[in-house]
């Protein structure tokens, strides 16, 4: 094993890469679109295959079922809300924010889905999606009369 040693930020920074660069590439690998504000943020999912159908859990820590909105059209299914910030005493102020707040959006393409019967259950800040898949047609045979 080779150990090789680097000083951060020296070739990786914004001058040889752009974060827009980065962005794109994250785009390009996330199963789902993503949309994220300034003042926003993208929720993180699982996408699980099983037998009969696929789920979808996306972690919402600090949000309540009210807070998000589930819209199929077509062949997408996206999940956008909000999370509010929470407001500071007159004599507090902050010296890290790691908790993201404002609004979110993320869309999956459903594929062979039955969108009629997809269920979404929202429990301890992780919403999940169930997807059921639609029952694949059987060949058919047909008798000569």
């Amino acid at each position: 094993m080779v150990l090789l040693k680097s000083k951060p930020g020296l070739i990786m920074n914004d001058a040889f890469i752009p974060s827009s660069f980065h962005s794109l590439i994250n785009d390009f690998l996330n199963e789902g679109k993503t949309s994220a504000t300034a003042t926003g943020f993208t929720p993180h999912a699982d996408i699980i295959e099983k037998q009969s159908h696929f789920e979808i859990q996306m972690a919402l820590p600090g949000l309540k079922k009210e807070d998000v909105k589930i819209h199929v059209e077509g062949d997408q299914l996206t999940v956008s809300g909000e999370k509010q910030t929470t407001a500071l005493a007159e004599n507090e102020k902050v010296h890290k924010r790691e908790i993201h707040f404002g609004k979110f959006s993320r869309t999956f393409n459903l594929g062979k889905v039955n969108k009629t019967k997809v269920e979404a259950k929202f429990e301890n800040g992780v919403l999940t999606l169930t997807l059921p898949k639609l029952e694949e047609e059987q060949p058919l045979t047909i008798d000569i009369k």
